[in-house]
């Protein structure tokens, strides 16, 4: 039977996101039927590349790795990749993130959401809605949603990306009426150019002032 996803190897130089790495391991293993906890054990430490290969031998020693339990081995690699910081410190960058230029209003609130998953919030909800009030670039938007007595935080971001839509709508429309404006050209012919003349400063022929038309004279018949 054919083997459903790929794993590859861990990136060492980021090693925030080694929980990240070990989810889609797990996914791997409930996806293919893998629930043997040597196999687990064996297969984490042939697809996690030389690098983290040797840290988990390090980690384990005296111990050699192989003979390490699947979720020992991943305990001891949480541990080093992903030390255990204090909630305190957590919060306090979840409290200093702003929103950044450029940052759409789903944008800001998905970064939040990641900074909030350490920081053990017991009111979740509410402590992302204040810091996405708080946090805002739109100052007159974020005056408004202070004024309001009742406010909940789907209540905050609907009215946020709603003026984001709203924003948007009008920067293209300004846009399209310019670049309008630019192709619209005054109605009338083209001048024509005077024969023999270098085309610079020309005008329509007409009769020269005081003379009649060439062959056309008056009283001639």
């Amino acid at each position: 039977m054919a083997k459903i996803g790929r794993l590859s190897e861990f990136d060492v130089s980021h090693p925030e996101r080694w929980e990240s790495y070990v989810s889609r391991m797990e996914n791997y293993f409930k996806a293919n039927q893998v629930r043997e906890d040597s196999l687990k054990a064996a297969t984490l430490l042939c697809v996690c590349g030389q690098d983290a290969f040797e840290i988990a031998e390090n980690l384990a020693a005296p111990v050699p790795v192989e003979s390490v339990s699947y979720a020992d081995l991943k305990k001891l690699l949480k541990e080093h990749f992903h030390p255990k910081v204090s909630v305190i410190s957590w919060r306090h960058t979840f409290e200093q993130r702003d929103q950044r230029s450029g940052e759409t209003a789903k944008e800001y609130i998905a970064a939040l959401r990641k900074a909030a998953k350490p920081c053990e919030f017991k009111d979740l909800e509410e402590r992302l809605r204040d810091r996405f009030v708080c946090g805002l670039r739109h100052r007159e938007l974020q005056q408004r949603l202070f004024a309001k007595e009742e406010l909940s935080f789907q209540d905050a971001l609907r009215e946020v990306t709603a003026e984001e839509a709203a924003g948007g709508a009008i920067k293209k429309h300004a846009a399209d009426q310019k670049q309008c404006r630019g192709c619209v050209r005054a109605p009338g012919r083209r001048p024509t150019k005077l024969r023999g003349g270098s085309g610079r400063g020309s005008r329509p022929s007409t009769p020269r002032e005081g003379r009649e038309p060439e062959g056309k004279l008056f009283g001639s018949t």
